[in-house]
């Protein structure tokens, strides 16, 4: 109900817009299962990295925290 002297309201416009997060070092595809990290040991089980014993047939492929790790050497040096 409008009162009389109301001012009408106008949309905010000062919404916080979620921005697209861009990371270099997530994995466009899943990986199979079971996967390990050759540096860490860190085995890539379920959609997720954990630290658990080592499987025996394991495809192997560098996890994003080693991966941030070996850049920032890098560029340190």
């Amino acid at each position: 109900m409008k009162h009389k002297g109301e001012i009408p309201r106008q949309p905010r416009r000062d919404r916080l817009l979620r921005e697209h997060v861009h990371d270099p070092y997530k994995t466009r595809l899943k990986l199979p299962e079971p996967t390990v990290c050759p540096q860490c040991g860190a085995v890539f089980h379920e959609g997720r990295w954990h630290w658990a014993p080592r499987p025996s047939p394991a495809h192997e492929e560098l996890c994003q925290a080693c991966h941030r790790m070996n850049d920032a050497t890098r560029r340190a040096s």
